[in-house]
């Protein structure tokens, strides 16, 4: 049985889900297992989510994200989190970052997770992920496995 369970209270997901797609702006920017991306998710909307959560018996300041969330009918251009990102790269804002498989069933789309990405044997994967043609997507995916 599969439920898709829309939140923002990771206390819930972390008790009643295994796997786990953290969106923002309306697009996936990391999936994976719930213990892997609690354990050290590498989107940094993923990290900030985190560290927003309270903990118990914690009297640690819980983080808030700077800014304000995206108008979804004005994007900005590239990561839609780059104008409230910590970690922001040049590239950020001008370029949707590729989705970047970092092991079985975990992939996170952004520049910084290219530096955790196992080594395929295909150094042009990253690339052709990146492709504006389904057609390059499927053979890097296919190329990657």
């Amino acid at each position: 049985v599969a439920i898709i369970f829309v939140t923002h209270n990771l206390g819930i997901v972390a008790r009643m889900c295994d796997k786990l797609a953290v969106m923002y702006a309306g697009k996936i920017v990391e999936t994976g297992s719930v213990r892997a991306l609690f354990n050290g998710g590498r989107h940094p909307y993923t990290k900030a989510l985190l560290g927003s959560m309270p903990r118990l018996g914690s009297k640690e300041k819980l983080l808030a994200i700077p800014g304000q969330p995206p108008d979804l009918a004005t994007l900005p251009p590239g990561c839609a989190f780059h104008p409230r990102c910590p970690e922001s790269l040049p590239q950020c804002s001008v370029k949707q970052p590729p989705e970047v498989p970092l092991a079985e069933s975990w992939s996170a789309r952004c520049w910084l997770a290219e530096r955790d990405a196992p080594d395929t044997g295909n150094p042009d994967i990253v690339n052709q992920l990146s492709s504006d043609r389904p057609e390059d997507r499927h053979a890097a995916v296919a190329a990657g496995n």
